[in-house]
């Protein structure tokens, strides 16, 4: 990938011409030699039709096998564990217990089940399995259906393989088992019940967003680990939701956001005129896309206000600048075939940075990053992205800021639902080839305000903060205009059927 000996893996157990083996081949083929024992369907037939079609399938239905790359394998992929004892380097992908990835009914137990996270851990042992090394990680959200689950898992469990071949000098720290929790059979009723709620609340319920702005200094959140809102600026709630704010640095009382209308299913990006805490004017910010727009990141330099907003269904990436009475002005294209959720612009050592979720891995559970000497590009990829696979405080949740000589990045916690809440995360290493994070602190919304079901944006500018809050809602209005945007679409998902 960048000039280095490839690596060699033996996956042992796995089926090159099954699901998980085609994604290892698609993935690693271009960093690794890569040879494939064959895969058993697992003797326990109910984890065989659990498993089948998803990424985590390992047997494979066919003959087929992938050959063999060339020379001595300096490194066993054991996802079963199953000769722990043997010598030379092995690798195992196994849960915070222990458990690995190959065991019947993997990660049942953390369905739906609080904390809402399905870890997973690349290990390493030179020593027959005497002791482990920690190479990489991986937090899920487990509030997710069970074969979706598993489909997840197998997916991630690839992309570590590919995150320790790209950063292979990570340092590594000394790994032990966490205590086994619960098993299946007393969290099965809890996670079929949560499971349930959560489809009926997608299908007949929405999201409602409020935004509030509040006098504090970034360290008092550092401090405090709180957002106190007295008051809250909102639209009528049968018409939709503003979230994502972002000051307009330079114009104060201005609030750029996305305003989400229940008629249509899409954002707009708005500046929005705030007098007392009520929204006196509204102004569109026109880009020419007819799709859904949000997070419209802002950044201030030599007099120039730029616009980094999130157009991930466009499949293209365009840095604007702002200027008052006058469209959009584009100044580069960042990224394109590409959807980048939430980019956020930040600046370290003399590099321009641009963190953000790639949709194409996953929704909210990675960070990815771009870098550039100049804003107009050329925008290149970190060599290791993602760089960080975490539900919790992955992906961008607001304005990056400095706090003496320390870089902080705002990031949602997805675990339990998307923007639950917020992650403080102190950036420690930001290198075109290597990135070092860690959360510090953890901002909860208020369980009897008036938006107490998340928190999705902090960020700053003009003095003052700003935040979004959520609150779960079944309004008659949202289950009327999502029915009647199904109705719309039917027809085309019958063709798409075959009707």
């Amino acid at each position: 990938m960048d000039g280095r000996a490839k690596a060699a893996l033996h996956f042992d157990g796995v089926a090159g011409a099954s699901a998980l083996g085609r994604m290892a081949t698609e993935l690693l083929a271009g960093c690794a030699d890569l040879a494939f024992s064959g895969g058993e369907p697992p003797a326990v037939k109910s984890w065989c039709r659990t498993v089948r079609g998803t990424a985590l399938q390992w047997w494979s239905d066919t003959d087929a096998e992938a050959g063999p790359g060339g020379g001595a394998f300096e490194t066993t992929v054991d996802l079963g564990q199953r000769a722990t004892g043997q010598a030379g380097r092995r690798w195992c992908i196994v849960d915070a217990t222990g458990t690995p990835l190959f065991q019947p009914f993997h990660a049942l137990s953390v369905c739906y089940t609080e904390p809402y996270v399905a870890s997973l851990n690349l290990i390493e042992s030179e020593d027959g399995g005497a002791t482990w090394q920690l190479v990489a990680e991986a937090h899920l959200s487990s509030a997710r259906r069970y074969p979706e689950l598993l489909d997840v898992l197998g997916r991630t469990a690839m992309r570590l393989l590919r995150m320790a071949l790209s950063d292979g000098a990570a340092p590594r720290r000394a790994w032990l088992p966490e205590p086994v929790r619960p098993g299946p059979t007393q969290t099965l009723q809890g996670a079929w019940r949560a499971a349930r709620l959560a489809w009926i609340r997608a299908r007949v319920g929405g999201e409602i967003y409020g935004v509030a702005t509040l006098d504090r200094r970034p360290e008092e959140f550092l401090r405090d680990q709180c957002c106190p809102a007295a008051q809250w600026i909102q639209i009528p709630p049968s018409q939709g939701f503003i979230a994502d704010p972002f000051f307009w640095p330079g114009q104060p009382g201005v609030l750029l956001c996305e305003t989400y209308l229940h008629r249509t299913g899409l954002g707009e990006l708005t500046a929005l005129s705030i007098d007392a805490g009520r929204i006196v004017g509204s102004e569109p910010l026109p880009l020419g896309l007819a799709c859904h727009l949000s997070y419209p990141s802002t950044w201030a330099e030599d007099g120039r206000v730029l616009c980094l907003p999130e157009m991930a269904a466009s499949r293209r990436q365009v840095l604007y600048e702002l200027k008052r009475g006058a469209a959009p002005a584009p100044i580069c294209v960042v990224g394109e075939n590409i959807g980048m959720a939430d980019p956020t612009l930040m600046k370290v050592d003399g590099l321009y940075w641009i963190a953000y979720t790639d949709t194409d891995i996953g929704t909210y559970d990675n960070l990815c990053l771009l870098y550039a000497p100049r804003l107009e590009g050329p925008w290149s990829p970190h060599r290791g992205n993602p760089v960080k696979i975490d539900a919790r405080s992955s992906r961008p949740g607001g304005t990056p800021f400095r706090v003496g000589d320390a870089l902080y990045r705002p990031a949602q916690d997805c675990s339990r639902e998307y923007g639950g809440a917020l992650t403080i995360n102190r950036v420690a290493l930001c290198t075109p080839d290597e990135y070092r994070e860690t959360p510090v602190a953890v901002l909860r919304p208020d369980p009897e305000g008036a938006f107490p079901d998340g928190l999705h944006t902090l960020s700053f500018g003009n003095g003052l903060a700003v935040i979004d809050g959520k609150r779960n809602s079944y309004h008659p209005a949202i289950l009327t205009y999502k029915f009647g945007r199904r109705l719309v679409g039917l027809p085309r998902r019958l063709l798409a059927r075959g009707f």
